[in-house]
Parts: structure tokens; C-alpha cells; sequence
């Protein structure tokens, strides 16, 4: 028996509605190109860079991405149904993109007091684009012998069109992008109402 496990939700979108939503995540991409990424004030300066940098946008409704929060809600929904969760709805309540170039990372964070919180991988390479990984919040328990050798975090690759929910307090993080391209990736949160 294991007690009190936290449940990520994986899932990679389908060929046939996936290339509705792709081809939405890219022109999406584009249009954050036009306005430019920056970095988050007072963060290292070889972390990724955001579409907004304070967090308060939620570019999915601003560019009416209708198709990729058809399936961020689906998503939810499974998500929510799986962890039998009691809530009266929900909504996206903010978003925005990730740009992690070369050598840059995500640094380890939590999303506050968001309900869900969950990413979308545009572009990436599995192998080499720097896996997303989360820390265990009972790594209190390695303090002893007895658990010395449990796992404290655990890493999963970044494939493209892979979607990932988790609860928002999560600590989580990505690896070093060691491949050539920028990895670029939607994140958002959501909240029960």
C-alpha cells in the first residue's frame, strides 16, 4: 500500500485533434513573438524567458484560442473526475508562453494557491530540451533513515503536444535545455469557482 500519492495527469493529444490544437499552440506562439519575451525581474538571468513576466495575463482567452482550452477543459475534467474532486466548475485564470533557450532553465516553483496548475509542450525535443521534474512535498521523511533512499522528485520528458496538470502548489522545475532550439511551452492555471 502507498499512501498519499499525488496524481499528475499525462497526456499526449491525438493525432487528428492535435493537429487543430498545434497549429493553434504555433500561431499563438507567432503572435508572442510580435510582442517579445522578457525575463522575470529578479530571477537568474539563465532562466526562461515569458510572455508575461507578471503572471496576470491569460493569453488563451486574449487571442481566443478556442481549441486549446476545448482540451485544457477536457483535460480537467478527466483530471478532476480521476481525483474525485468536489468543486462547482472552473476556469483558466491566467496564461501566457515559456521560451527556454539553449543553456537557460526553469527554476524550481510553485504556481501559489491555484487549484491546477499545467503546461503544454509546442516545441521541444524529448531527449535533450530539459525534462520538467517535481519535488516530492513529503521530502521531510528523507530526514530519517528509515526513508533515506524514497525518491524526492521524479522527471518527465517534455514531448511535443504532451500536456501535464498538477496541483498548482507543486514544486516543479526543468532541466537545463541542452538541445539547439528554444524550448517553448503554454503554461496556465486553473481554479474552481
Amino acid at each position: 500500500m502507498q499512501l498519499f500519492p499525488i496524481l499528475i495527469y499525462d497526456h499526449v493529444v491525438g493525432f487528428e485533434e492535435g493537429q487543430n490544437i498545434q497549429a493553434e499552440a504555433e500561431w499563438l506562439y507567432e503572435k508572442a513573438l510580435q510582442t517579445g519575451f522578457s525575463k522575470h525581474p529578479g530571477w537568474e538571468k539563465n532562466t526562461h524567458s515569458l510572455s508575461d513576466p507578471t503572471f496576470e495575463e491569460n493569453i488563451l482567452h486574449k487571442h481566443r484560442c478556442y481549441h486549446l482550452i476545448d482540451r485544457i477543459n477536457e483535460c480537467v475534467k478527466e483530471y478532476t473526475d480521476q481525483l474525485q474532486s468536489v468543486h462547482n466548475g472552473w476556469k483558466i485564470t491566467s496564461s501566457w508562453l515559456t521560451s527556454t533557450a539553449p543553456g537557460e532553465y526553469a527554476r524550481l516553483h510553485d504556481h501559489g494557491t491555484s487549484d491546477i496548475s499545467g503546461v503544454y509542450y509546442i516545441k521541444t525535443h524529448t531527449d535533450t530540451a530539459g525534462n520538467i521534474y517535481f519535488i516530492s512535498p513529503l521530502a521531510v521523511t528523507r530526514a530519517t533513515n528509515l526513508m533515506v533512499n524514497s525518491p524526492s522528485q521524479h522527471d518527465m520528458p517534455p514531448g511535443v503536444q504532451s500536456l501535464y496538470l498538477f496541483p498548482g502548489w507543486l514544486q516543479h522545475g526543468t532541466r537545463i535545455n541542452q538541445w539547439d532550439q528554444d524550448r517553448i511551452s503554454l503554461s496556465f492555471n486553473v481554479d474552481f469557482l
